[in-house]
């Protein structure tokens, strides 16, 4: 490509550039991106995880909550806005790059999460024992696991055993079912063989399996003594 085609490139460019259509809110959209860039930011909203997390285990204290169940609502509904307000500003600073970001998309995750305890909430508050609203409520636990968002060395660890469960786990299965039959051919032959064996948990290979499952689990194990 000759200069002055170059020359001609470049020119075009910058027209471009010059008459492109600027964000009637770009002022504010460049106000937001530096805020949500910055790692006071990043922060800031790890201490109000933590303080969640700290909350939510206070709150398992049944004294301490019919007490003050009141002050719990309210902070837990700050909790709320405070996540709520960071979901909005992240969208608004890059909507493209957030969704291609898979930690915000598990915090998006336990937002949601924490829009459907709302709504039962305020929908059931004449049963509160409700099984749907004790599974929502049980998953508030997950909101500790935000905290890898912000920790590259949690997310390294994470990366490496999801890396670790791709490649070696089936391998690691297929060993372990490999040694539990070879126990449980011998478990056959020791326990369950003679006329005067254990037939009720090692008379087939299917309830040696069982069996062996059972006593690796410490499950029951003073059935098989």
């Amino acid at each position: 490509m000759s200069e002055k085609t170059t020359n001609w490139w470049t020119s075009k460019l910058h027209n471009l550039t010059l008459f492109r259509r600027r964000r009637p809110d770009e002022g504010f959209h460049n106000f937001i991106q530096i805020i949500t860039s910055n790692n006071y930011f990043s922060g800031a909203i790890m201490f109000v995880i933590f303080l969640n997390v700290a909350t939510i285990a206070i709150e398992t204290s049944t004294s301490l909550k019919d007490s003050h169940w009141l002050l719990f609502a309210v902070i837990d509904n700050v909790f709320f806005s405070v996540y709520l307000l960071e979901f909005a500003m992240k969208l608004y600073s890059d909507p493209i790059a957030y969704w291609k970001n898979r930690y915000n998309l598990f915090d998006l995750f336990v937002l949601v999460m924490l829009v459907v305890q709302v709504v039962l909430d305020a929908a059931t508050e004449a049963d509160s024992g409700l099984s749907a609203l004790k599974v929502v409520k049980s998953l508030r636990a997950l909101r500790a696991l935000r905290s890898i968002s912000f920790i590259r060395g949690l997310q390294v660890l994470v990366r490496a055993l999801i890396s670790t469960f791709r490649t070696a786990v089936v391998d690691l299965i297929v060993l372990l079912l490999l040694i539990m039959f070879l126990f449980a051919i011998m478990g056959y032959y020791f326990f369950g063989y003679d006329a005067t064996g254990d037939k009720e948990h090692w008379g087939t290979l299917s309830q040696c399996m069982l069996s062996l499952f059972t006593l690796v689990t410490v499950s029951r194990s003073s059935v098989l003594r």
